[in-house]
């Protein structure tokens, strides 16, 4: 490739960047930072990097998270690790279907674990204290300040979400957690958490010293008592994959409002600087 020809060729006013066929160009733009430049111009090279900024944005890299690392940008992108969060609300993970699912697992975990054999001590330890860390953890990178930071403490729920399924596997056989084939969520008449019917329930919330105890917040939930020996291994799949679906649907859906986000503001950055050379 000319590389001196293309910057002459190419007028970033006449271009919509976001339908731009890059592979016409046929240039390895992943291996940019290894492209010989020596026979440029500082601003020849100056346009180029321009360009290889436009095709991060727009073009193939687009399809990865603009905040993945990349040590070898032939420019710096200002700040982009560090993404203002939206709300101001720090208690605002209590709305979202993932911590009231979560929270459901987890209680209904601590509902069940008395009923292991006193030998199986730290098996009951680690569920449990898996389970509290991936409630805590959504909550606690909820409150931080950055989306990367949030997206960061949601991979280390979900990590815990997968330690407590691995462990639901492994009561399961060693024959402590019992096994119907037919039972599931509404056997037990334990609903799904959704915005008309909430987990943990309002009245818990807002008296918790009367209503905060598990079997209590349960009660109410559910609107009868709900008893560990009705918990069978399938109850607790299907809210376990529940969870971890809504793991990963919250983690794509940030991913994905960065990407949106970002786009337009770096490419108004770009433009700026493309002007400054042409």
């Amino acid at each position: 490739m000319n590389f001196k020809k293309l910057v002459k060729t190419i007028n970033s006013n006449n271009i919509n960047w976001e339908n731009f066929d890059w592979e016409k160009l046929d240039l390895d733009w992943e291996n940019y930072s290894r492209w010989d430049l020596s026979a440029l111009t500082s601003e020849e090279v100056g346009k180029l990097n321009v360009l290889h900024g436009y095709w991060l944005i727009y073009g193939d890299s687009s399809r990865n998270s603009p905040v993945s690392s990349r040590p070898n940008l032939p420019f710096r992108i200002p700040k982009l690790e560090r993404i203002d969060r939206q709300s101001q609300n720090p208690r605002g993970y209590r709305a979202s279907a993932l911590w009231q699912t979560a929270s459901l697992l987890y209680d209904l975990v601590r509902l069940y674990t008395p009923l292991l054999p006193k030998g199986e001590h730290r098996l009951k330890a680690q569920i449990d204290d898996a389970g509290r860390s991936m409630v805590a953890n959504i909550e606690e990178g909820y409150a931080r300040p950055t989306t990367l930071e949030y997206l960061e403490f949601l991979g280390f729920a979900y990590a815990s979400w997968a330690e407590v399924d691995g462990d639901l596997e492994r009561i399961q056989t060693l024959g402590y957690l019992e096994s119907k084939p037919c039972s599931n969520l509404g056997k037990p008449n334990i609903p799904t958490p959704t915005r008309e019917c909430p987990y943990p329930p309002l009245a818990s919330r807002k008296n918790p010293g009367k209503y905060g105890s598990l079997r209590e917040k349960l009660r109410e939930y559910t609107g009868r008592n709900v008893g560990a020996e009705r918990l069978t291994y399938e109850v607790f799949k299907e809210l376990s994959n529940k969870t971890g679906y809504l793991f990963k649907q919250t983690a794509n859906g940030l991913r994905n409002k960065i990407i949106k986000d970002k786009k337009k503001g770096l490419g108004e950055k770009l433009e700026a600087v493309w002007r400054k050379y042409w």
